[in-house]
């Protein structure tokens, strides 16, 4: 089955395509995808509550205890507003400038949640794949060195595939910029996750492949870049 495939790269938040009459051209400035799954892949959306006003002798309280500790008694979550912001028990903004001892650890437990989110309400399926073409595929307990790219449920099918690779650094599958979740501004969620692309795609009826760039233990040079994405477009998508 010949398929038409689509590449998003996070610079200016755009789309490339080897199709010259691309159906899909958007920047950040005019970004317009809904933020709600599509019906496939529906999730209860409601208004978040008015925030309540933050105890400051609460937040200092809790300075003392483990990163663990911190972040369930502090609530952390993703509103289920539609702007899905990365807000504290009260409604409060996560802004990292305010809790930078604990910034790694929060960006870990946001990897978590985007990964939740694929599976959970878009059913997508994680897969631990080969570094490049020179290597083997990982199995058993090594799968956690490996990269780790999130395929929709008929992306393997499917005639119109949509790969969305985010940019060389720190960022995960779901992730264009980690950093914007802990911005503290409202409404960054949209630039800061590729969900917008994702439920776009879906709702054209594409499949979707997120590739894994900045995984594994190799992940530190541009040649593994530039490998990983040639091997998944060889491998998974064609």
């Amino acid at each position: 089955m010949k398929k038409d495939k689509h590449i998003a790269g996070s610079s200016g938040m755009r789309i490339i395509t080897p199709d010259p009459q691309s159906r899909i051209k958007k920047s950040k400035s005019d970004h317009t995808f809904p933020l709600t799954p599509p019906a496939s892949a529906s999730a209860s959306i409601s208004e978040e509550s008015s925030a309540e006003p933050v105890d400051d002798e609460e937040v200092e309280y809790l300075k003392g205890y483990s990163d663990e500790e911190w972040f369930s008694l502090m609530g952390w979550h993703f509103s289920e507003n539609n702007d899905h912001d990365f807000v504290d028990k009260h409604g409060k903004l996560f802004n990292c400038e305010d809790h930078f001892d604990r910034f790694e650890f929060v960006q870990a437990k946001i990897q978590s949640l985007v990964y939740d989110r694929l599976r959970d309400n878009y059913g997508f399926e994680r897969i631990a794949v080969a570094r490049n073409k020179s290597t083997s595929a990982p199995n058993g307990g090594d799968k956690h060195r490996f990269p780790q790219i999130f395929v929709s449920p008929d992306a393997r099918n499917n005639a119109t595939i949509l790969v969305l690779v985010p940019k060389v650094g720190d960022e995960v599958p779901g992730q264009w910029d980690r950093d914007l979740f802990t911005a503290g501004e409202k409404g960054n969620f949209m630039f800061a996750s590729q969900f917008p692309y994702i439920d776009m795609a879906l709702d054209q009826g594409w499949g979707v492949v997120l590739c894994d760039p900045n995984g594994g233990d190799l992940h530190d040079s541009d040649e593994y870049w530039e490998s990983h994405i040639q091997y998944v477009w060889d491998d998974i998508v064609q």
